[in-house]
C-alpha cells in the first residue's frame, strides 16, 4: 500500500447526525498492534451528509468519495459536528517494516 509499510487494522467508522470527534492525536491501540500511521478514505458521496469536516492540524481537507488523506500519529486531526446525513469512512492503521 503505501512503500516500508504493513497494514495493521482496518475499520469502518460511521459518524451519524450530532456525531464529532474532538481534536486528537491516533495513537497505537494494544489489541491491534503497533501502528505510527494510518490513512482515511471517503466511503459517503459528501453531497449525502452536512458538517463532518476532517481537519488536520488546521487544515479543511476537502474529501470526495474514494478519496483518501495519509497522515502520521503525531498530526493532531478532528471531525466537525455531523448536521444532516452520514459520512462513513475507512480508517486503515500502519506500522513501518524494516527493509534493511
Amino acid at each position: 500500500i503505501i512503500p516500508s509499510h504493513e497494514v495493521t487494522s482496518i475499520r469502518l467508522l460511521e459518524y451519524p447526525v450530532g456525531a464529532l470527534m474532538g481534536r486528537h492525536n491516533d495513537a497505537a491501540l494494544p489489541e491491534e498492534g503497533e501502528s505510527h500511521a494510518g490513512f482515511i478514505i471517503q466511503l459517503t458521496h459528501p453531497d449525502l451528509y452536512t458538517g463532518g469536516y476532517l481537519m488536520m492540524a488546521n487544515e479543511v481537507m476537502e474529501l470526495n468519495q474514494g478519496d483518501a488523506v495519509f497522515y502520521y500519529y503525531m498530526t493532531p486531526h478532528r471531525v466537525t459536528k455531523i448536521k444532516n446525513g452520514t459520512r462513513i469512512i475507512c480508517n486503515v492503521r500502519l506500522k513501518q517494516i524494516d527493509k534493511s
